[in-house]
């Protein structure tokens, strides 16, 4: 069954013109993302802690110990730092924080006791003067990429600063965080033309770019009065969307924050989001994804009104500009092409019908996925099913079973994972036909179907002469299902 090029002939060459279509409404609970799993129905849920206690894990998994020993000293120690100062020695090494840090790179919060990299050594005045030294060091992979950077924390504010008097040696530690990788250190230091790093803390405000301007339209109709930013903790664990990248709470986060109004007597549904970008024009953060959004904001704003706003976008030091976009009332997703017509046997109904929405479980919301098309069928089994709920239900080969199958839209803004199961129900309301696959948790499927596309979909279930009714169930997920 190919019902998906149909549709795809349909829809032609209607794409986004952003990187997100839209929603209008919260389909799962973050203990359901948190899971991996995006249907309640799956019998599966509930975050892996809870939101008061620490991870059991660093906010990166711990990796194998790279070769810390072996990084490459940049300079070389014997060299000049700066004017009369030089590197006598250095040495990296494993190390226990002493105090609660942030990574200015990612934000991430590490707390007392946590693994990091301490970087040890001496630097030598070989003037006749005293000098203030401020030190900072960054680890780089063996492909250039940045991967440690000197930790920022109470006594420690993203760099080590030394008063060495003259011809006078003074040791050092400098702290980083535990790199997954790590081929070398870059020693830097203050001096003609190169500034002290910018130092964080928590409510300090940014100093970006914000696009457009204080006064100017968003989008038809809708204007940004105002907006502001500032450091932020996360409250709730959260997702970029586009890395799949895991944030903990009480990492920090860039929290926007200001005013819209709707220029017009209308109430209009508003969709917005914020990008954050370096000063090439590369984009380094996006509006995350948690249990309060899903990597954008959603505001019903009446006509003629303003209303206050907050997101969060996701951390990093290379920001220096935040540009805000807007969709009002859908404008920006694809229409729901034409559904080719579905087959279903005669007495059998199915919920939702084509062109309605998928709900998340028997009890949930409505889901973003639209239903285009279904059909269903009983054929020889190619392989065996077997049913975690009883044995009963298991199908071996070339035995009878169920399968259904058809066409979704996937119409969320940003989540592209989308997990899938199906009840069958005799005419009593009883459940006497379960989805058999286990693509990833029993009694689902998993798909990846982008933001505003289409995609087929097929589910297994043991067949039943009972059945009148079959309910099929979806949700979507900022990361993949286990």
């Amino acid at each position: 069954m190919r019902l998906v090029q149909d549709l795809k002939r349909q829809l032609g060459n209607a794409r986004l013109e952003v990187r997100r279509p839209s929603t209008r409404s919260t389909v799962l609970t973050l203990a359901l993302l948190v899971a991996a799993c995006a249907v309640v129905s799956c019998d599966h849920s509930g975050l892996p802690y809870e939101e008061d206690e620490e991870p059991a894990f660093e906010t990166e998994p711990e990796s194998k110990t790279p070769e810390v020993a072996d990084a490459r000293i940049q300079p070389k120690p014997g060299t000049m730092l700066a004017e009369g100062i030089v590197l006598e020695e250095a040495s990296p090494q494993e190390g226990d924080l002493v105090e609660e840090s942030f990574s200015p790179r990612t934000g991430r919060r590490y707390l007392q006791g946590r693994r990091c990299l301490l970087v040890t050594g001496q630097i030598r005045n070989t003037s006749t003067e005293a000098r203030d030294v401020d030190i900072w060091v960054d680890g780089y992979s063996a492909k250039g990429e940045r991967v440690a950077s000197t930790l920022i924390s109470e006594t420690q504010p993203g760099h080590v600063h030394l008063a060495v008097p003259a011809g006078a040696g003074r040791e050092f530690e400098v702290y980083l965080e535990w790199p997954s990788r790590l081929s070398s250190l870059q020693f830097r230091t203050a001096g003609e033309g190169v500034a002290v790093p910018r130092s964080y803390a928590e409510e300090q405000m940014l100093d970006v770019n914000i696009e457009p301007d204080s006064g100017a339209f968003v989008a038809e109709g809708i204007i940004l009065e105002e907006a502001s930013t500032h450091i932020a903790a996360l409250e709730h664990t959260s997702f970029t969307v586009e890395t799949g990248q895991h944030h903990t709470k009480g990492d920090w986060c860039v929290l926007v924050s200001g005013q819209m109004h709707n220029t017009t007597s209308t109430t209009r549904d508003v969709d917005m989001w914020v990008d954050g970008y370096n000063a090439e024009g590369e984009r380094v953060a996006s509006t995350i994804a948690s249990e309060t959004q899903e990597g954008y904001l959603h505001l019903d704003l009446p006509g003629e009104t303003s209303q206050d706003f907050e997101l969060r976008v996701s951390w990093s030091d290379e920001i220096r500009s935040l540009k805000f976009t807007a969709d009002i009332d859908d404008r920006m997703i694809p229409s729901a092409p034409m559904s080719p017509s579905s087959r279903l046997p005669e007495g059998l109904t199915v919920n939702p019908l084509p062109g309605e929405y998928l709900a998340t479980s028997p009890d949930g919301a409505r889901s973003e996925l639209l239903l285009l098309t279904i059909e269903v069928e009983q054929i020889e089994s190619p392989e065996r099913y077997w049913s975690y709920r009883d044995e009963r239900y298991t199908v071996e080969q070339g035995e009878p079973i169920l399968v259904v199958s058809g066409v979704i839209q996937n119409r969320h803004r940003t989540y592209s994972e989308i997990s899938m199961t199906a009840h069958g129900y005799d005419s009593a309301g009883e459940q006497v036909s379960f989805t058999l696959d286990s693509a990833h948790l029993p009694g689902c499927i998993g798909l990846k179907i982008p933001p505003g596309e289409t995609g087929e979909f097929t589910l297994h279930m043991n067949p039943d002469e009972d059945v009148t009714s079959i309910h099929i169930y979806g949700g979507t997920s900022p990361i993949p299902p286990p």
